[in-house]
């Protein structure tokens, strides 16, 4: 639907039709990692055509998910909550425990 243009009834019946969240969810996470994976790639290419080498594959990503632990478990000890991370509990290097 644009301005001065009519709505059709095929416009109408789209209105409002929720998308299935599973795909919405699977499509965003496609997108972020394909996103994260061509920013690594850019970065690993540019680090060897100025250094002559790489840096370790992948750290960024498990420095993000240790942050997002460890704020995660400030959070909920302010708020006196119990919160349990599954990931982390099969990661050990993601926490300290």
């Amino acid at each position: 639907m644009t301005a001065g243009i009519p709505a059709t009834s095929a416009d109408k019946a789209n209105l409002g039709t929720p998308r299935p969240q599973s795909r919405v969810v699977l499509y965003s996470g496609l997108t972020g990692f394909l996103y994260y994976g061509y920013y690594e790639w850019m970065i690993q290419d540019e680090l060897r055509a100025y250094q002559g080498k790489g840096v370790i594959p992948g750290l960024n990503l498990v420095v993000g998910l240790r942050q997002i632990h460890f704020l995660s478990e400030y959070w909920a000890r302010l708020a006196d909550r119990s919160v349990s991370d599954p990931i982390a509990e099969r990661l050990p290097f993601l926490s300290n425990s």
